[in-house]
């Protein structure tokens, strides 16, 4: 690949010595395009499973094109030493030059508007795409100068080709390549910015469907099997592509789902755990976290959301042996208030202000409740392998019961 890489360079780089002054320039004009289009467009190496062999292409590529720069910059010094500039128009290359080059520039334009646009309005996406493109419709059709129609009708012909691309092609190749990840099974496709499923192709344009940027850790649309999110739409392949990194938090549930969702989302978050699937109201605020960990925003008390949305219920599958963690054998145990225990704390080097309460069955701890003087932290075991932990407050602590029966409850309703 090296040899073949250089060789491109060197048969890319002959014409700028070769030919006159007049076609070499313009013939580099050409190159930079093309490495502009390899540059902003191109597919980044292991992005398609053959890693090792697109990492080599793309050195031979660039290594071609460095051969090229290097040619180019050593006739514009010989040109500009030895001979003056040479001012022909040719009829035809110069006018497609600068079409392609404006072209370049209304692609880009309308990328980065996809950007501005996300989850907006699609109309007014697309209106603003449409009379941008106007513009330099009417100077095609008003201009003398062959050098100017030429870049207005480059820069409107992008823009057209990317608004119909947006609004109808767009659409098409996300469902299509959705259809062909889920196999033939029930799947959905989340909107991560957006916290809903796509219900219509309108959601799915270039322009407004969600576009997550590098510096946000939140993953482009996904695909939503039974398995949770299984592949995230990429932009520079137009497909969905299978990830091992990602979120495993989806906005819609893909039960009884093909594609679009034709019934109201009803605000749930599809939660994908290595213990399970869960589905949650996202009023609930679901915060997944090392794979088997669930944090929710919730009052015991009630059951209800808690409206800050801060975490205050948590679940660990296969944690519960945790729960006993306090009690060693030298420290002594109390009959407590409420149908608990109390532990001893007196002899700790450290002693403190917290109460620790204590619930057992058959002799093994289920239930440890920490109080300090504005919160209770209340851990135990509803079926004696998974550990809940949740916050409320100390003079709720006679209801401990009654409120771990219903984070309890809750829990196990939105498991799948």
């Amino acid at each position: 690949m090296l040899f073949v890489g250089f060789t491109l360079g060197l048969v890319l780089s002959l014409p700028f010595w070769l030919w006159r002054w007049a076609v070499a320039w313009r013939l580099a004009a050409f190159y930079v395009l093309i490495g502009l289009c390899f540059w902003r467009f191109s597919v980044p190496a292991g992005w398609n499973n053959d890693t090792s062999s697109e990492a080599t292409e793309l050195f031979a590529v660039k290594l071609g094109l460095g051969v090229v720069l290097v040619g180019f910059l050593a006739r514009v010094i010989w040109q500009a030493w030895n001979r003056p500039a040479v001012g022909t128009v040719y009829r035809w290359v110069d006018p497609a030059l600068l079409a392609m080059f404006a072209a370049f520039i209304g692609i880009n334009a309308t990328i980065a508007l996809s950007w501005q646009m996300a989850g907006g309005a699609v109309l007014a996406a697309h209106g603003i795409l449409g009379l941008a493109a106007l513009g330099p419709l009417i100077v095609t059709f008003m201009s003398n100068n062959r050098l100017v129609t030429a870049a207005a009708l480059g820069l409107s012909a992008s823009l057209i080709a990317m608004l119909i691309y947006s609004a109808f092609l767009h659409p098409t190749l996300v469902l299509a390549s959705a259809k062909k990840v889920a196999g033939g099974g029930d799947y959905c496709i989340s909107l991560p910015m957006s916290h809903r499923a796509a219900h219509a192709r309108s959601d799915l344009t270039f322009l407004t469907m969600d576009k997550s940027p590098a510096w946000r850790a939140v993953p482009h649309p996904a695909v939503v099997t039974h398995e949770g999110p299984v592949a995230y739409w990429s932009y520079h392949l137009v497909r969905f592509n299978p990830q091992t990194v990602g979120s495993p938090v989806a906005f819609c549930d893909p039960a009884g789902e093909r594609g679009l969702v034709s019934k109201p989302d009803g605000g749930v978050a599809f939660v994908s755990l290595d213990a399970g699937q869960f589905v949650v109201p996202q009023a609930f605020a679901p915060l997944p976290s090392a794979g088997n960990h669930l944090a929710v925003s919730l009052d015991p008390m009630t059951g209800a959301p808690n409206p800050d949305g801060i975490p205050t219920a948590w679940i660990a599958f296969n944690e519960a042996d945790s729960i006993d963690s306090l009690v060693t054998a030298d420290r002594a145990v109390m009959d407590g208030p409420h149908g608990l225990e109390v532990l001893d704390l007196s002899a700790d080097p450290y002693p403190t202000t917290t109460q620790v309460y204590l619930a057992r069955d058959k002799g093994r701890v289920t239930t440890q409740i920490e109080c300090w003087a504005a919160m209770c932290l209340n851990r135990f075991s509803p079926n004696g392998a998974d550990r809940i932990i949740f916050n409320h407050d100390p003079e709720d602590l006679p209801q401990w019961r009654d409120m771990q029966d219903r984070v309890a409850a809750l829990f196990e309703n939105w498991r799948r």
